[in-house]
């Protein structure tokens, strides 16, 4: 097996881990695996989205959301590694906690994507000042409006209606904008 770094989790629909794999013989194989998508929502309820490096592996010049990632249990808690992937990506970590909102089953055979996505948000109650994206993981970003996210790409469509369609998410937004 490769180092940790490039190992992921396979899983089975119930999100029961059944084995361990290089990253990169998982997505070949087309095998079921754990992952992250981390979306960072402002006051005013736009969502700040990334177009995707030309360096990336998968889905490259595609719309996605605020940060991913795989999830590999030597590398500490699911949230720790979510918040690992901001410092990395956007030399930014919110103040406020981030909270896992919801799961979605994702097939992509375009992609060789095969994976159950743990979806987080974190409500913010303002925009960092000043982000720092990673142009190796990043090639543009921008914030916008929750509505029009979801028609950037499928992928943004199919993880954000689990997201911000969720009564929790919509108690969430509700406090957050009313501090």
């Amino acid at each position: 097996m490769g180092d940790v770094a490039n190992t992921c989790l396979l899983v089975d629909l119930n999100d029961r881990v059944v084995d361990t794999k290089d990253l990169r013989e998982a997505h070949k194989s087309f095998l079921c695996h754990r992952s992250f998508e981390f979306f960072a929502v402002d006051q005013d309820f736009n969502v700040l989205v990334q177009l995707r490096s030309a360096r990336k592996d998968r889905a490259p010049f595609v719309w996605s959301g605020t940060c991913s990632g795989h999830y590999s249990e030597a590398e500490g808690p699911m949230e720790e590694q979510v918040k690992q992937s901001l410092v990395r990506e956007w030399g930014w970590e919110p103040e406020q906690g981030i909270n896992r909102i919801a799961k979605v089953y994702y097939q992509d055979v375009n992609h060789c994507e095969h994976e159950l996505v743990h979806l987080y948000v974190c409500m913010l109650a303002q925009r960092p000042s000043e982000l720092s994206p990673n142009k190796k993981d990043i090639f543009a970003h921008r914030w916008v409006p929750i509505s029009e996210a979801q028609e950037l790409s499928s992928w943004l469509q199919q993880s954000m209606n689990a997201v911000f369609k969720r009564e929790e998410c919509k108690v969430s937004v509700k406090e957050a904008s009313d501090t």
